[in-house]
């Protein structure tokens, strides 16, 4: 089972220990490791599922059926403290050039989970995961909360129309909720294929498969990448710290990080090469150049720790993934094309 880098908080545990929290979207990349984290924090942990087995291997409670239903929603969210919502979009990617001719299929799940969680009798604080993207290309570096939000692709617009959703039911059901813009964040428990979450478990998963990473271009727009366990540290944190309520959070890495330099280091890392290539035609038109978070506010309302450094998070996840010790990922083999 899973153990996440901060399981000696005891602090965050003497907080979570016996609390009822349910994780939406637990079959993702982020609510596997968000159930896993909780698991350790001993909180009682119920998972939202359509698989027949859950991703995060932990005791808990499975909660099995589709969030399109109004009805399911409403009986499975009574009785929890806190409701994470990890869900994405069937359908639409940040690739994604035009959206889905069931558009309401997109919305339904988030808006049925914030409906069921404003009108239960338990009044649990919803936890609602955003992106960085809701910002569009930045007006200036790093991004704060109150930097405008134009976001420029359809996923962004989408994640967007989803935060104003659920400030409408926040300010007429008193729904409690934080809103948490996460920008990049990678790291162990992901689906190791061509579906991986994030630019950088992809690059992990096409090195370790003997396949090259491909660049756009010079690669040379910044991410603010931040390995999961940190993220997940910040996530259990922002559910026990009442003046996070209301809030919206920036939530990233501590430094930018080109794409060809994190491209480069997986390849050294793990072995591997990487191939500039032009710019395809739809993935330029949704670019939105450098971005990095300002944490100020993250930091101000949460007692966070220092993050586990960009090439150590890349070690910790290829160690994961392979079972090999991570000073074993450390020889120079990357090639350029």
């Amino acid at each position: 089972m899973y153990i996440p880098r901060f399981a000696d908080d005891d602090a965050l545990r003497e907080r979570l220990t016996g609390k009822r929290v349910l994780v939406a979207g637990a079959d993702g990349f982020l609510g596997a490791n968000c159930a896993y984290a909780l698991h350790a924090m001993g909180a009682e942990v119920g998972l939202v599922t359509r698989q027949e087995r859950p991703r995060a291997e932990i005791p808990a409670k499975v909660h099995r059926g589709d969030l399109l239903d109004r009805a399911f929603a409403e009986r499975i969210v009574e009785g929890y403290e806190v409701v994470y919502d990890f869900l994405g979009f069937p359908r639409v990617l940040p690739s994604t050039p035009e959206p889905s001719e069931d558009i309401d299929d997109e919305f339904r799940p988030h808006t049925n989970l914030f409906l069921a969680c404003g009108s239960a009798k338990s009044n649990p604080l919803m936890i609602h995961t955003s992106t960085r993207l809701v910002y569009g290309t930045p007006r200036y570096l790093p991004v704060d909360e109150d930097h405008p939000a134009l976001a420029s692709s359809i996923y962004g617009v989408h994640k967007l129309a989803i935060e104003n959703y659920l400030r409408v039911f926040r300010q007429s059901m008193a729904l409690r909720s934080v809103i948490v813009r996460l920008s990049s964040p990678f790291g162990p428990n992901n689906n190791a294929s061509r579906e991986a979450f994030g630019i950088l478990n992809l690059f992990m998963s096409l090195a370790l498969s003997g396949e090259p990473i491909t660049v756009y271009g010079e690669g040379d727009q910044e991410r603010d990448y931040i390995f999961v366990d940190d993220a997940m540290h910040a996530y259990l944190w922002a559910a026990v710290t009442t003046e996070c309520e209301n809030e919206t959070l920036n939530l990233g890495g501590e430094e930018g990080v080109s794409i060809a330099r994190a491209a480069e280091t997986v390849a050294r890392l793990a072995g591997g090469e990487v191939r500039h290539v032009p710019w395809p035609k739809e993935a330029k038109s949704v670019e939105t150049g450098s971005f990095v978070s300002d944490l100020s506010k993250c930091r101000s309302l949460l007692p966070l720790r220092p993050q586990l450094s960009f090439e150590e998070g890349i070690r910790s996840t290829l160690s994961h993934i392979t079972g090999r010790d991570p000073s074993s990922f450390s020889n120079d083999r990357v090639g350029r094309a």
